[in-house]
């Protein structure tokens, strides 16, 4: 029987988010496998939560990685580790509790070297199931250059067998970007027998944008550093396999549209998250990524994402500010929640539209700091707000007077909806209503938070 050791890293984690990641594996329903706590330098609080562990149950130790950052405290996490397979959950996310048994029994059944889960985004951010995920978990045998595979090597989750480590000596690059990507892609071009196991469910808290910090030059660069190597190592597989690539294969495209759609979902659609930099290296970087791929694959490229609007999506911040579709009309009774409603306008997949605020609003306390010079943002009294706001807007004007949060894809499915521009309105309102009634699927055997 395979021995799994789960590998729990606590990189800026708070005491609460830490619990229920650990309490997630005191309620799986076998017992039989490790866990190794790192502790990279967390708080007081967390640091005690991990002495409380392994005082109480068998099998939880800790140890002390030199080097922060999660990736780092996997390979120290590795490093400890007495089991034949790795599991890793970072602090805050959550495993079902069948999952490690199901890892087990699938291994058993597959002899698979990598397994691959159901991915679940939980949280206030759109939850649901990884569609990607959703595929790919199902399948006996899965091949390396699977483009559902391709899709979700960036996610966690995943059970890798332990010779990875020892045998090639392969560790996660010690970066803040991808490096579950260039780890799960080197395993797979490696040689790894690849299993789906839909019982294997792990829990992300989602997040609007894809981190916790801001994303730079020097992260974007990280990134498709990784995604060029894998692009390589693709290359390199079918040229090996077949002796030629004249930019037909298929696979050498599927990875291609993947490492495509990833730099739109992930970068483009942060767009007021980012500078002007950034923005230019994008642009850079899809055009490079243009040139070999098939007609047909733009083709589709574009039909899938109508609202990003090429070509314009090459533009500077300034030229956004200057082309908006959409002017919004901020004008609520609830300004406690006048935070979270401007933010979830700053997190929509479509970034052209301007938000027009009362005074009133704007220096009441609740007004996101962050966004208080943004250059899409335009103040006007109380007095005849929303007459002068008619006036003045370049967009399609909408009347936004419910305080609640706006689901991401509201502007973009809006942006793309067919329709005279007087029905604009009534539209938006029926898109906040029906993403705004997104069901939890709590009945899936899964303790959602």
């Amino acid at each position: 029987m395979a021995s799994i050791t789960v590998v729990v890293t606590s990189h800026n984690t708070d005491e609460a988010g830490l619990r229920w990641s650990l309490e997630s594996l005191v309620e799986q329903t076998v017992e039989d496998f490790d866990v190794v706590m790192v502790d990279d330098g967390t708080t007081e609080a967390a640091a005690k939560v991990f002495v409380e562990y392994c005082d109480d149950y068998d099998g939880f130790m800790t140890v002390v990685s030199e080097t922060k950052g999660t990736a780092a405290s996997r390979n120290a996490g590795a490093l400890k580790a007495k089991g034949d397979f790795l599991l890793f959950l970072d602090g805050g996310d959550y495993i079902a509790p069948e999952t490690v048994e199901r890892f087990r029994t699938t291994q058993e059944a597959t002899k698979a070297d990598l397994l691959c889960n159901r991915y679940y985004f939980s949280g206030e951010g759109e939850p649901g199931y990884d569609s990607w995920s959703e595929q790919i978990c199902v399948v006996p045998s899965v091949d390396r250059l699977d483009r559902a595979l391709i899709n979700t090597c960036d996610l966690d989750g995943k059970l890798f067998s332990r010779r990875f480590f020892d045998l090639y000596s392969l560790r996660f690059p010690e970066q803040n970007v991808a490096y579950n990507a260039w780890f799960t892609m080197k395993c797979a071009l490696s040689g790894a027998k690849i299993a789906g196991c839909a019982g294997a469910i792990y829990e992300k808290k989602s997040n609007p944008l894809f981190g916790e910090a801001k994303p730079t030059a020097a992260s974007f660069r990280m990134f498709t550093a990784v995604y060029d190597e894998i692009l390589g190592w693709v290359r390199g597989v079918i040229e090996e396999e077949t002796g030629t690539l004249d930019g037909d294969e298929y696979s050498y495209q599927e990875t291609l549209t993947v490492y495509f759609q990833l730099l739109t979902d992930r970068f483009y659609r942060a767009f007021w998250y980012l500078d002007n930099e950034v923005l230019e290296l994008l642009r850079q970087k899809l055009e490079e990524l243009s040139t070999p791929l098939q007609e047909e694959r733009r083709k589709k490229i574009n039909e899938k994402n109508l609202d990003i609007r090429f070509p314009s999506m090459y533009i500077r911040i300034e030229d956004a500010v200057q082309m908006p579709l959409f002017s919004m009309l901020i004008d609520v009774n609830e300004t406690e929640k006048l935070d979270a409603l401007i933010r979830s306008f700053y997190c929509q997949k479509f970034p052209f539209f301007d938000l027009w605020v009362k005074q009133s609003d704007y220096d009441s306390g609740y007004y996101p700091a962050e966004w208080k010079n943004a250059p899409n943002l335009h103040l006007l009294p109380d007095d005849g707000f929303f007459a002068k706001a008619r006036q003045d807007c370049a967009g399609i004007a909408i009347n936004v007077k419910d305080a609640a949060a706006i689901d991401s894809s509201v502007l973009s499915e809006l942006a793309t909806a067919k329709m005279p521009r007087s029905l604009v309105q009534y539209k938006f309102a029926a898109l906040r209503k029906s993403k705004g009634a997104k069901t939890y699927l709590k009945g899936k055997g899964f303790n959602i938070r």
